[in-house]
């Protein structure tokens, strides 16, 4: 082993049991704001998965829900379930309702969100952009028409309500008690072959996260986003039709959470202030590594965590590529 070797291992063994002890050394001292309770909260995709779950956990904290997807039976089945969830004793009438709403459309976001905030008698608080799914395929077999689809599901369904909800933050009593919380995917900071369309729309969606954390600045108004892996939901279950093989491969070694554990892991993040939320190691490993300029979470922990991750995803990437060779060289023998 050369000295070279000696010290970039020496770094990476130093780096490891710095990630270890720093949590407990330099642990984040913040002051919670977030508070749900007499909020109007406002979630789209909120008929099932993560959207649901994170209905229901609000609502536990005294929130009144406004849940808004396409299918009226599924929101009116999620609408029942909230409804179960509402805090006992919480000192207000809590009200779940629901909207119904194609939000690629931009007069369609508009118009369900203002009519969410005339049924509930109260501007919207906090916005929760959950809506969207992906449709796995190999980018050569797709059609100009399955990235379009992508595109208006994952990325336009959000930048229309985050475009509604500002015009009403603005006109909040209180712009700077609002937040807008963006869900991406931990395809939107990193591709993955399967996700060509659905990694495209999710780094968009980082985009405008990123561009209107730094211009709601002016407004006070907070923005987050989260960065979820496999989510164990009716969209997980819906894009394993498509998935290619190839792609269940390469994610075999992901360990998924349910719709509940990520809801509770985004709302943890939001107590804390937190800008860019990830669900797990591996998760905070890829966002720290390419945060770019925003806020770091906690600025010497992120910053191992980008020490660690330089190495990880270098050695994760290229067994990744060579799964991708050696699916060359099969396809190669299989027309042989």
């Amino acid at each position: 082993m050369d000295s070279q070797q000696t010290v970039v291992l020496s770094i990476l063994f130093g780096s490891c049991i710095l990630l270890i002890l720093t949590p407990m050394v330099f642990k984040k001292r913040t002051k919670w704001t977030f508070d749900a309770h007499n909020k109007h909260v406002y979630i789209t995709g909120g008929s099932q998965g993560t959207g649901l779950a994170l209905a229901k956990r609000l609502a536990r904290q005294g929130a009144h829900v406004t849940i808004v997807a396409r299918s009226v039976s599924k929101l009116e089945s999620a609408t029942a379930e909230i409804g179960g969830c509402v805090a006992s004793g919480s000192g207000n009438e809590q009200l779940v309702k629901y909207q119904s709403a194609d939000l690629r459309n931009a007069k369609e976001a508009a118009r369900a969100l203002a009519d969410a905030e005339k049924a509930m008698g109260k501007k919207v608080d906090y916005v929760f952009l959950c809506a969207g799914g992906a449709k796995p395929g190999l980018f050569a077999e797709q059609t100009a028409e399955d990235l379009q689809q992508e595109m208006e599901k994952d990325y336009l369904t959000a930048a229309f309500t985050a475009h509604a909800a500002v015009q009403s933050f603005l006109k909040h009593p209180h712009p700077a008690a609002c937040r807008l919380v963006f869900v991406s995917s931990i395809c939107g900071i990193m591709g993955l072959t399967g996700y060509a369309g659905y990694a495209a729309a999710k780094f968009a969606v980082r985009g405008l996260a990123e561009s209107l954390r730094m211009e709601l600045l002016m407004y006070g108004i907070r923005v987050h986003i989260f960065f979820p892996g496999t989510i164990y939901s009716p969209g997980f279950e819906e894009e394993n039709k498509t998935k290619p093989a190839i792609t269940k491969l390469l994610e075999e070694s992901d360990e998924g959470v349910t719709p509940d554990k990520a809801a509770e892991i985004l709302v943890r993040g939001i107590e804390r202030e937190e800008y860019a939320i990830a669900c797990d190691l591996t998760g905070n490993l890829i966002r720290s590594l390419t945060k770019g300029a925003t806020p770091a979470n906690r600025t010497i922990l992120d910053g191992l965590y980008a020490c660690v991750g330089w190495f990880a995803l270098s050695i994760w990437r290229r067994n990744a590529d060579k799964v991708m060779v050696g699916e060359r060289h099969r396809m190669a023998a299989a027309r042989t």
